[in-house]
């Protein structure tokens, strides 16, 4: 048999490595979250991040489309038409169909909504044009696969919209708990740090799930990789039969481990509680302390690395994208000061909305298709043309929507008021978008080549800690601040004045004649 006792153990000991190292970690990242909580509880207001203009806006609980569309059934593979509506950001971009038309006052907000036939849930979804005006939504192994039809161009054009929408931007089941998923999702990051897997990812799944992937990560690294390419030049069957029992140990062990690791927060989070509480005070006395002294023990070795990467590597993609991305901010503003409020809609695509007046998609499509981006695949780290320009049209659509509730509830229709505002926080928005993709594309390396700096250096920090803070101190998190704050700062630097032109011509907009 290929998967032999040795390959069998070879398995597990990976399985039970990368369980030993969450589940440390995801400690680790629950007291983290807490500390945070506590923190913000004890000031009035969180004090980061820069101050827009605009308020919040609440997520629209609108339906983002109704209308007929035949689909193909899961058992009986016949088609049939349902009457489908489209969530938004309110529902988690539910979409659900039904046997009869639905009028679009049952969905009010607030309103119960009518009970459907069924729904559909395509987070992370591939989807995927057809011949003959057919659309398919693609999943993991395990997940069902959609099939529909549409009787014309436009229909399936929206639709496809829609279902690309839910699939980028409908958010995987998460634990009720914010601070366990908070702690799940800091575990998943140094996790894969300590086992050496770099490069871009998402929480694009369940918990549980998500840690069967890290394991089988690990797994096709150290023994599968191998193992398959082997059994790929013999029987399909023999390779289909390893695949099944492989999957099942590590389903097993992802489980077992998150399982675990719930069980463990469960029966300790009082004690937790009330340990961060009583020492709140003292611990942010003593981390500014400790920051400057990690910075010092760092500095000389951190500002080289990042400097170089930032050069190479940020740059790069800066030059590449700067231009379109600022066009798509700078479209949006536009299409606000030409056409709203007699236009609303924001961002459809094929009809007056803001976008479309603004040429926010016609910028979108060249950056999605842009040949210079793909030449940078392997610094983008997995990211995509396509995916980068539909982030910044999304952070835009967000933007109008805040324009549009301040316009309504705030400024009670003064456009003048709201535009001045939207200025400001467009520039605001584009400088962040910047920041945090490159921050992304440079975070991993410069994360890789520290650690053993990092290492070496935390030692005798970790000494100095005071025994009543030892519990919730964590000098690897705030050796993490140092390293975020200087990449940023030289983020920033390379940014420079290079933004400065197309924030004068979004201070240019002007309000359209009345």
């Amino acid at each position: 048999m290929a998967l032999d006792e040795a390959k069998r153990q070879e398995i597990q000991d990976a399985l039970t490595e990368v369980t030993t190292i969450f589940t440390t970690e995801f400690m680790r990242g629950f007291k983290n979250a807490l500390v945070l909580q506590c923190k913000e509880e004890a000031a009035a207001k969180f004090a980061g991040g820069p101050e827009y203009k605009l308020a919040e806006a609440p997520p629209p609980q609108k339906i983002l489309k109704m209308g007929m569309v035949t689909k193909k059934g899961n058992f009986v593979k016949n088609w049939k038409k349902r009457w489908f509506v489209a969530g938004n950001a309110a529902d988690n971009y539910t979409i659900w169909y039904y046997k009869e038309e639905q009028g679009l006052d049952a969905f009010k907000e607030g309103a119960k909504y009518p009970k459907a036939k069924g729904e559909i849930k395509v987070c992370d979804y591939k989807v995927e044009r057809g011949e003959d005006l057919t659309l398919t939504l693609t999943g993991d192994d395990g997940q069902r696969t959609w099939f529909f039809k549409f009787d014309d161009e436009e229909s399936l054009k929206g639709w496809q919209a829609i279902f690309d929408t839910a699939s980028r931007r409908a958010h995987a089941p998460r634990h009720e708990d914010s601070l366990v998923h908070d702690a799940f999702t800091f575990a998943y990051r140094e996790t894969r740090w300590k086992m050496w897997l770099w490069g871009y990812w998402s929480c694009n799944k369940a918990e549980e799930d998500m840690l069967g992937v890290l394991m089988t990560d690990v797994c096709n690294r150290r023994v599968l990789d191998d193992l398959y390419s082997t059994l790929d030049a013999g029987s399909s069957l023999m390779k289909t039969m390893v695949q099944k029992t492989v999957n099942g140990m590590i389903s097993a062990a992802a489980s077992s481990a998150w399982k675990s690791a719930i069980t463990s927060i469960s029966s300790s989070k009082g004690m937790l509680v009330t340990a961060v509480k009583s020492a709140l005070a003292p611990l942010m006395e003593f981390e500014p302390k400790m920051k400057a002294d990690i910075t010092k023990a760092i500095n000389d070795k951190l500002q080289p690395i990042v400097s170089k990467l930032a050069q190479e590597n940020a740059k790069k993609v800066f030059d590449v994208i700067v231009t379109p991305i600022g066009a798509i901010y700078l479209g949006a503003v536009k299409g606000f000061a030409a056409s709203f409020p007699a236009e609303r809609d924001i961002t459809w695509r094929y009809g007056d909305s803001l976008f479309a007046k603004g040429g926010v998609w016609a910028e979108f499509d060249k950056m999605a298709g842009s040949d210079a981006l793909a030449l940078l695949t392997d610094i983008l780290s997995g990211r995509t043309s396509y995916g980068l320009a539909y982030d910044a049209v999304y952070d835009a659509a967000h933007l109008l929507r805040k324009a549009e509730v301040d316009f309504d509830d705030v400024s009670k229709g003064d456009k003048a008021a709201v535009l001045a505002k939207l200025k400001f926080d467009a520039k605001l928005h584009l400088n962040a978008f910047m920041i945090s993709l490159l921050g992304g594309i440079i975070g991993d390396p410069v994360a890789e080549q520290i650690k053993p700096v990092l290492d070496a250096a935390l030692e005798p920090i970790c000494a100095m800690i005071p025994e009543p803070l030892k519990e919730i101190c964590d000098p690897q998190q705030v050796a993490s601040q140092v390293v975020d704050d200087v990449v940023q700062t030289a983020l920033v630097t390379l940014l420079g004045k290079s933004l400065d032109g197309v924030g004068a011509q979004i201070d240019a907009v002007a309000c359209a004649a009345d």
